[in-house]
Formats: C-alpha cells, sequence, structure tokens
C-alpha cells in the first residue's frame, strides 16, 4: 500500500497517484483556459472531498468523465461550473 494520504499539487495531476489520494488541494490551479477538462479528476477511487468552487469553466468544451470513478467522493459543489 502507498503511504501517501496527501499531496499539493500546481501543475498537473499524476495519473498514477490520483486513484490513491484521500485529499487533493487545487485551490492553486489556474483553470481560466481549459477547454477540455476530459476525465480530469477520473479514477480518484479514494478521494472524500474535492473543493473545485474556484474553478473557471467558463471555456470549457468537454466535461465528459471529469468525475468518473470517483466513487468515494462524499459531495462536490459544482454551482459556480458554467461552459462555452
Amino acid at each position: 500500500a502507498i503511504g501517501v494520504k496527501e499531496i499539493r499539487i500546481t501543475d498537473t495531476i499524476s495519473v498514477l497517484l490520483l486513484p490513491f489520494l484521500k485529499t487533493l488541494d487545487v485551490s492553486s490551479f489556474d483553470t481560466s483556459n481549459v477547454v477540455n477538462f476530459n476525465g480530469i479528476f477520473k479514477d480518484c477511487r479514494t478521494l472524500k472531498t474535492l473543493d473545485v468552487s474556484g474553478f473557471d469553466t467558463s471555456k470549457a468544451e468537454n466535461l465528459a468523465y471529469a468525475f468518473s470513478a470517483c466513487h468515494s467522493l462524499e459531495s462536490i459543489d459544482l454551482s459556480s461550473w458554467g461552459t462555452a
């Protein structure tokens, strides 16, 4: 088992670590120019909390599978998300 329980990421998410994380701080992500969010958190199987309320999705054209297989997420607020 991997002993990592929390990682602060300031750039890209490692797809190798994502399935094992319980928390993830994405508050510093600048998503203002992101068009494709396809699978951004895919396979986050053990992630319990995720605050994406600061994400700017105004230019997003693809949000498919963004939270696919995130079975442990207890809640997620997407009320501020908009799409192009």
